[in-house]
């Protein structure tokens, strides 16, 4: 596996985590906040 390889699956796995965070925040504003439905 050579550099650019290791880069392209980085960007991947942050953008994959960052995803997930986004959607860990909303699920739980929602949830913490149900009047605002």
């Amino acid at each position: 596996m050579n550099g650019k390889t290791f880069v392209i699956i980085m960007v991947v796995v942050l953008l994959v985590i960052g995803a997930f965070a986004l959607i860990a925040a909303e699920l739980l504003n929602s949830l913490g906040s149900p009047d605002s439905n």
